[in-house]
């Protein structure tokens, strides 16, 4: 499997290509080349330089990217935020940072479904989702 890893700033960004089965080529969220249709799946992973609210037009060349590409999308964090703004989604910023360890409810038959626990690390969260979206886990902050 080929896949496209945009790095969107994280500091992770050592342990995910880890984590990443295939073949992967890495690219900053600002130099990608949007014409690409030779992967397999892309993956945009999270942020810490930068919170996107404020700031989109950093990162409007991946926003296009998103809403055009034919090719499947996974978005961690920071990259679930850019899909869910690129389909209309609103974020809302929290009252203080969450960090740690907590549950979420899976809904997904693939997935499995039950309480499973996660850590989580952010400050924003998706508010509202598009009807075109398809909730498979929720936190107590939401999707």
């Amino acid at each position: 499997m080929k896949i496209l890893l945009i790095d969107n700033g994280t500091t992770l960004l050592n342990k995910l290509r880890e984590l990443i089965p295939g073949e992967e080529i890495t690219h900053t969220f600002d130099n990608f080349d949007t014409d690409t249709t030779d992967f397999d799946l892309v993956i945009l992973s999270g942020g810490s330089k930068y919170q996107l609210m404020g700031n989109e037009d950093k990162f409007q060349k991946e926003i296009d990217f998103i809403k055009t590409t034919k090719i499947p999308i996974v978005g961690i964090c920071f990259g679930y935020e850019l899909i869910a703004i690129a389909f209309g989604a609103t974020l809302k910023e929290l009252s203080e940072n969450k960090k740690g360890m907590y549950e979420v409810q899976v809904f997904d038959e693939v997935l499995g479904k039950g309480i499973v626990r996660v850590y989580e690390s952010h400050r924003w969260i998706v508010d509202t989702l598009p009807d075109i979206f398809e909730v498979l886990a929720v936190s107590n902050d939401g999707p």
